[in-house]
């Protein structure tokens, strides 16, 4: 984890296997004289956190100045280790400025608005008003997210989404990798918190699209309207009179890497009404004296969603949240994979892949007796135990199908 703390430009790094060891701070400039100032700040950590791609310039959308709380020089990727650059091919060729990154889940794709760079592949940049993909290869020996030696290559530009009007950012992968749930702001206001102005009250909604092959396969975006709270596109919220319309208050989500009970899950912030605690002004600053209305909420995905349809359910409030406090941007992460030998309940806890029952109890292990078990390690379909009945591969890892 990388963290940025209050007004400062300086970012701290953590190892959160290791009860959250401070690793590095980075101040000043890199050793290969790159500045460090909101260096990872909003980047796109790379599954491994060896490294990341750093959001630039207007990582607030239009809101603030043209660099503040953003690095100010080119995107690019950097080591965590000590900040300094990776040299890639096919990326500054193309792209200037990427704003809100994300890596997909196996680190193949990078996904991010593609606001300033030099048309490729038929893609121009739109000065924050498309969304990008490129695809990413890091000379991984095994075709994983184990990297090896630089230079790194992107490749395969391709738009995601393009509005004249509207601005999409913050997106963030299905499990899959072939789809990507992202915010789209109306005004360009991409500062989403409780200090982003006095006057900041910025509307979003989500929506996703399905990653195409290539630049010349077009995408069909849609609206999450299940998750914003629409049907026939009419808001089914309750409402007041500081609470019209609660379905554009809905922003920055992000996605479980794997998938659980047939589902993927986002969780993402809303300004939305709640109950009879959560009910006053929804760009209300937190002061401590009034509960605060910016708080995560989590909906499902459906896991093999139709390109052009609506995959999403109706979303529901993350309980044990502050009343008091913004809660902004929310993380999933699974937990560090235990050895071989150690006690597990499925797979994805395993560093080897896979959850066995040795003499009465179940260890890790990474030598698999047929087929794989929900959670346990695969490459295909068929791999899975239950294949026959729809269990499939996603983010190589085994996974349900939805209930009937």
């Amino acid at each position: 984890m990388i963290s940025t703390v209050g007004g400062s430009t300086d970012q701290t790094s953590y190892d959160l296997t290791k009860n959250g060891k401070a690793l590095t701070t980075y101040t000043g400039n890199a050793s290969d004289n790159t500045p460090n100032a909101w260096k990872f700040t909003f980047s796109a950590l790379y599954p491994d956190a060896k490294f990341a791609m750093t959001s630039s310039r207007w990582t607030l959308g239009l809101v603030a100045g043209i660099n503040d709380d953003s690095y100010a020089a080119d995107s690019q990727l950097f080591r965590t280790s000590d900040a300094t650059a990776i040299p890639t091919t096919g990326w500054s060729t193309s792209v200037t400025t990427s704003v809100t990154p994300a890596f997909s889940p196996d680190g193949k794709r990078l996904a991010f608005n593609y606001w300033e760079g030099t048309t490729t592949n038929g893609v121009a940049p739109g000065n924050g008003h498309n969304l990008a993909v490129m695809d990413f290869a890091c000379n991984a020996a095994d075709g994983g997210a184990a990297c090896g030696s630089p230079p790194y290559a992107f490749s395969n530009l391709r738009e995601l989404y393009k509005d004249s009007k509207n601005y999409p950012a913050w997106p963030a992968f299905l499990p899959s990798g072939n789809g990507v749930v992202f915010h789209m702001s109306f005004d360009g206001n991409l500062c989403t918190g409780t200090g982003c102005g006095v006057n900041s009250t910025p509307q979003a909604e989500l929506w996703w699209v399905d990653v195409p092959p290539n630049a010349q396969t077009a995408t069909k975006p849609t609206r999450l309207d299940a998750l914003m709270g629409l049907k026939n596109n009419q808001s089914y919220l309750p409402t007041n009179g500081l609470h019209p319309s609660d379905a554009r208050l809905a922003y920055k989500p992000t996605v479980v890497p794997i998938s659980v009970g047939g589902y993927s899950w986002v969780v993402f912030m809303s300004r939305r009404l709640y109950g009879n605690v959560l009910t006053g002004d929804p760009f209300a600053r937190a002061d401590n004296t009034a509960p605060c209305l910016a708080k995560l909420w989590v909906a499902a995905i459906d896991l093999n969603p139709t390109p052009g349809k609506d995959p999403s359910h109706p979303a529901f409030y993350l309980p044990g949240q502050n009343m008091m406090h913004a809660n902004i941007h929310g993380f999933w992460a699974t937990d560090p994979c235990h050895p071989n030998g150690a006690a597990c309940t499925s797979g994805d806890e395993c560093c080897g892949g896979y959850c066995r029952t040795v003499d009465g109890g179940s260890v890790c292990s990474d030598q698999p007796t047929g087929c794989a078990q929900e959670f346990e390690k695969c490459t295909s379909d068929s791999d899975c135990c239950g294949a026959q009945q729809g269990f499939s591969c996603v983010n190589s890892h085994c996974a349900r199908p939805p209930p009937n």
